[in-house]
């Protein structure tokens, strides 16, 4: 039974990278990859694999399950997905982690993420966000997991946003260097 209590207090640091305004991104493990830039989002009420990350964990449509419910984005943007897929993924790491299936809607759609995840993975992690802390807790049977976000990844993921932003029609890029200064304590 998972009992520990999470808190967030005073003496938890506070980690940050350029501003009081990011975002969580994580990396989480699937069928034996790493995903990387793994954007979290509490409020979404669908977990979202993008297509060029499907094709890159070699998945097949056959995988699909048909889905058709459009999504409905920030602006009314709609999206139909391709299908939905579940898979077990893996939040934390090494032994101070827990593996659940997701259910993931497919779509095809430019971004510089690989995979949103929302309340569907939430709520069975019964994870806790604090977006003071840019991170969030759950509970494990042997004990409360943090897992923090990679600032490497934000920035990463931003830059190519803006890129796109400034070049309406040019496709995000991702594969740059990007300078990431370690983050600051306080």
């Amino acid at each position: 039974m998972l009992l520990e209590v999470i808190i967030y207090g005073p003496n938890d640091l506070v980690l940050t990278a350029s501003s009081n305004h990011e975002i969580l991104v994580i990396e989480v493990l699937i069928d034996n990859y790493i995903v990387k830039k793994v954007y979290v989002e509490p409020n979404s009420s669908v977990d979202v694999m993008y297509y060029q990350n499907f094709e890159k964990l070699k998945l097949t449509r056959e995988q699909f399950t048909p889905v058709r419910t459009p999504l409905i984005g920030f602006g009314g943007y709609v999206v139909y997905p391709e299908g939905m897929v579940t898979l077990m993924v893996t939040v934390g790491r090494h032994s101070r982690c827990r593996t659940i299936p997701v259910n993931f809607a497919i779509v095809k759609v430019d971004s510089p993420y690989n995979l949103l995840i929302g309340r569907p993975t939430f709520n069975p992690l019964k994870a806790v966000y604090s977006t003071y802390h840019i991170n969030f807790q759950f509970p494990t049977l042997t004990g409360i997991i943090e897992v923090s976000s990679d600032v490497c990844a934000i920035r990463e993921c931003y830059l190519a946003t803006m890129h796109v932003a400034v070049n309406p029609g040019a496709e995000p890029k991702t594969g740059g260097k990007v300078k990431c200064s370690p983050y600051r304590l306080y």
